[in-house]
């Protein structure tokens, strides 16, 4: 695996993620969300930069993979109400796509072993649930 790029996370995101690992079982997504919570820098809410990649933040990005930019809002499970806009932090790519800033690319599994380059293209304020 390459070097993964530098990630920033608002504290009140990191705990809230943090007690969502802790409620659920141990899988690879709970596991690999984990070890990027390890490794974040960890900033008040108030300095958080503003493109980097949170809970309701509205974000695109590229997957190598197909090639395709899709543009969705990062959410907790338990803000999801529409899935065609909205993705969960504790999917694949939304466990990838946490404390990202635009232009940062990441290499992640996205299932069943398989690898790709995710890509942030752009990051938007977050957006209430």
């Amino acid at each position: 695996m390459s070097k993964q790029p530098p990630i920033v996370i608002a504290e009140s995101v990191y705990d809230a993620i943090a007690n969502l690992i802790d409620e659920r079982a141990e899988d690879a997504i709970t596991q690999a969300l984990s070890a990027e919570l390890d490794r974040a820098r960890i900033v008040t809410d108030k300095r958080l930069p503003a493109d980097a990649v949170t809970i309701g933040s509205q974000v695109s990005f590229t997957v190598a993979a197909t090639g395709k930019t899709f543009t969705y809002v990062l959410r907790l499970p338990r803000q999801i109400s529409d899935p065609s806009v909205d993705l969960s932090v504790l999917s694949p790519v939304g466990s990838a796509l946490i404390g990202l800033r635009q232009g940062q690319q990441i290499d992640w599994t996205i299932g069943a072993g398989k690898r790709t380059s995710i890509t942030v293209t752009q990051v938007d304020a977050p957006i209430a649930a």
